[in-house]
């Protein structure tokens, strides 16, 4: 595996939302990750996740996952509604289940929420 660092640079709902209906799933990736390492506000972090998990792409599917896990760990909180919607819905995909899990270590270890028992 080549691992490389790429700068996180800050990124505007509205160009998000742009790259869902225009580029490919690299592009959406990359730029929600960017967008939620430079989101204050958690509430629009989680909206973002939500949209791009509403993606057709499985790949950028698991990118919102992982940017779930991202907002536990800034902010050591995430809504119980947007935490368990997409939990519930990735448990539709067998080739999510490893980044399922992973995500809901995540939250558990940030925000002392198990959510196992309930998807």
């Amino acid at each position: 595996m080549n691992l490389r660092y790429e700068e996180i640079t800050k990124v505007s709902f509205e160009e998000l939302q742009r790259a869902l209906k225009e580029s490919d799933g690299k592009v959406v990736s990359k730029m929600l990750i960017n967008y939620i390492h430079n989101e204050s506000e958690r509430l629009l972090s989680e909206s973002a996740c939500i949209d791009v998990f509403n993606s057709n792409d499985v790949d950028v599917k698991a990118t919102a996952l992982l940017c779930l896990g991202h907002i536990a760990r800034l902010h050591g909180e995430l809504s119980e509604d947007v935490a368990l919607k997409l939990l519930k819905e990735a448990k539709n995909f067998k080739e999510l289940s490893g980044r399922l899990e992973d995500v809901i270590s995540d939250i558990a270890v940030y925000t002392g929420k198990n959510y196992t028992a309930e998807i």
